[in-house]
């Protein structure tokens, strides 16, 4: 499993963790009325709390591995996080319905009416990408995603 990946595992487990301690005691009741919570309740949540911390700090730990070759030198941290950016939008885009669909009929062959030579789909499809990738970066830019 890539640093990603495991990232984003352990993001989604400490949302389903809070969520988790939200069910168990939820916001209704007064958390000073202690009297009406068993210890076993408490104990569990403490439980919970700790798990969510460790899964919190290995989440940060690992987060800091990822960057630790770029530690120092802003200018690749700049160039790494504005690369991502764009894989994570051309990965959007190219896995998006229309463009899934022109490339599977491309690659159809026969009957798919797509003949050597005639590339118009495929060619239009990618000039679609393009214009959304582009059109994404400058959204993103314009909102000022990407903490830059």
């Amino acid at each position: 499993m890539l640093p990603f990946q495991l990232i984003s595992l352990l993001r989604s487990l400490s949302i389903t963790t809070a969520i988790a301690i939200s069910q168990l005691s939820p916001p209704s009741t007064p958390t000073h009325q202690a009297g009406g919570i068993s210890p076993q309740t408490l104990h569990n949540l403490n439980h919970l709390t700790t798990l969510a911390k460790l899964a919190d700090a290995e989440a940060t730990r690992l987060l800091g591995l990822s960057f630790a070759p770029f530690r120092g030198d802003e200018g690749s941290v700049k160039d790494l996080r504005g690369r991502m950016r764009e894989w994570v939008v051309l990965g959007r885009v190219r896995g998006s319905r229309g463009v899934r669909d022109v490339v599977e009929g491309s690659q159809g062959g026969i009957g798919s009416g797509w003949t050597p030579g005639s590339g118009g789909g495929s060619r239009r499809a990618s000039r679609e990408a393009e214009i959304e990738v582009r059109r994404r970066r400058a959204a993103s830019e314009d909102d000022g995603v990407g903490g830059d």
